[in-house]
């Protein structure tokens, strides 16, 4: 059994909107552009969510046995994702927009 391999390349997509392929590869040649996640938002998203479920965990941490309403629960989540994310935009939202 033979296993074929391709190769694959990473470049970033320049001003002038090329990309820019090793010498080697042929003129001619299909390839597939896949856009990757910009590893700096990923970071900082999975940062916020760290520090969202710490606060979550936080507020957990107090009396266990008073019961809140739904309401309350959504505000307290809300509040604490404000505390650990003071100046992030809304989901889905660009700051290029």
């Amino acid at each position: 059994m033979a296993i074929e391999s391709t190769p694959a390349f990473v470049a970033t997509v320049g001003e002038d909107r090329i990309i820019t392929l090793p010498p080697e590869t042929p003129v001619g040649t299909i390839v597939a552009v896949v856009v990757l996640t910009n590893v700096t938002e990923e970071a900082a998203r999975k940062r916020r969510f760290a520090a969202t479920m710490d606060a979550i965990r936080q507020a957990m941490a107090g009396d266990p046995g008073t019961p809140i309403s739904d309401d309350e629960l959504d505000r307290r989540i809300r509040a604490a994702r404000q505390r650990a994310t003071p100046a992030a935009p809304p989901h889905g939202s660009s700051a290029n927009s």
